[in-house]
């Protein structure tokens, strides 16, 4: 996927690094902060509903020239803590996150 927007992810106890603090409005990036510097299942589906979802959809239509009915689109993640347990669908139904089975990473992901 081409970085057009808001589509590389940081993660902190900051709720902008210092680093980037004076170039973070330009840079494709989106910020989360929790306490211990920790993901968690509540920025996942946050990221998911708001983030991935929409720049999905919009690469779908505008890049890979899909009409919007015809967006079709399957996010498999591991078992992570941090994942949701349940499966995560989009809005529109059309874009759906969904877990490996627990034990089964290092089976049936490639570069594991």
């Amino acid at each position: 996927m081409a970085v057009t927007e808001q589509s590389t992810q940081l993660l902190g106890n900051l709720p902008t690094p210092r680093a980037l603090r004076n170039c973070m409005n330009r840079l494709p990036v989106i910020c989360y902060n929790t306490k211990n510097g920790w993901f968690t299942q509540i920025i996942f589906e946050d990221w998911f509903q708001n983030h991935f979802y929409k720049l999905v959809k919009k690469q779908q239509i505008n890049e890979c020239r899909i009409h919007p009915a015809e967006v079709k689109v399957m996010l498999l993640t591991d078992n992570a803590p941090a994942h949701p347990i349940a499966k995560l669908t989009s809005p529109d139904g059309k874009i759906t996150c969904m877990a490996l089975p627990p034990n089964t990473t290092s089976v049936i992901q490639l570069m594991d």
